[in-house]
């Protein structure tokens, strides 16, 4: 055993050092390039400048920037869900879901929202060429990329001193992306008797197309808090259907709805 464990340690000092020296630049570079994406995607890069009124009201309601943007653009999603009543053609109420939605996002956490477009990629390529294994590759690619922004960003500490980031929103968009994954996986079972009863109602039967897939990821601001939803449910919302086909619910149905 002292024998290997010399050998080891002389192929270590012949091999391996030299090699660990030989890539130090470029794990120096790689580290480098690493700062500068997460100081680039930070939300003091905002192409909305902080106005007077915000510095007022965040110095009186004693919220930091970061937090009294994500406070009104909170409430502010309220009127934009309520402004999609305006629209009856689905084409457009997907278009007015997903501009309002980057738009409420992009107000309080800045130039952070791209984090999400890694994330969305790998999913829709997933959807596009491997639906099969959409769910599997959903996990092994977009949860990761949850944990990577976690861990850098040490958003539980950095929230405790009133800097709020995007990783909140990424947790929301996981979710989503997961989903629709699994769900288009779903689809793809032999034997539809394995699907539970929740499985089938929400299974997809063919890839969403860009536009609908993006108007269910950033849809009027949910990624903001929550909640989580499926794509099928959404996709009644747009299209008016099912649970929401009475159009308009205030004057039809005598009842109130965002719809």
């Amino acid at each position: 055993m002292a024998a290997v464990a010399a050998q080891a340690r002389q192929f270590a000092t012949d091999h391996v050092g030299p090699l660990l020296d030989q890539l130090q630049p470029y794990a120096q570079q790689i580290y480098s390039g690493h700062l500068y994406f997460q100081e680039l995607l930070s939300t003091e890069h905002n192409m909305i400048p902080f106005l007077a009124w915000e510095e007022q009201l965040s110095v009186a309601t004693g919220l930091s920037h970061s937090q009294f943007r994500f406070t009104v653009a909170l409430f502010s999603s309220l009127l934009l869900v309520a402004g999609i009543r305006l629209f009856r053609n689905t084409t457009l109420r997907h278009l007015y879901s997903m501009v309002t939605g980057v738009g409420i996002i992009y107000y309080p956490f800045g130039s952070g929202i791209i984090h999400v477009f890694p994330m969305a990629f790998a999913a829709y390529l997933a959807l596009l060429l491997a639906p099969r294994r959409a769910g599997a590759i959903a996990w092994c690619t977009v949860f990761p990329y949850l944990i990577y922004l976690h861990v850098v960003n040490a958003s539980g500490e950095s929230w405790k001193t009133g800097n709020m980031d995007f990783t909140g929103g990424a947790m929301v968009a996981v979710l989503k992306l997961v989903s629709i994954c699994v769900c288009r996986q779903d689809s793809f079972r032999k034997n539809k008797e394995d699907l539970n009863a929740y499985q089938a109602a929400h299974q997809l039967v063919s890839t969403p197309t860009p536009l609908e897939f993006l108007s269910y990821l950033f849809g009027l601001g949910n990624l903001l808090a929550g909640p989580f939803f499926e794509f099928s449910e959404y996709k009644e919302f747009i299209e008016l259907k099912g649970a929401m086909a009475c159009w308009p619910c205030w004057r039809a149905c005598g009842t109130w709805a965002f719809t």
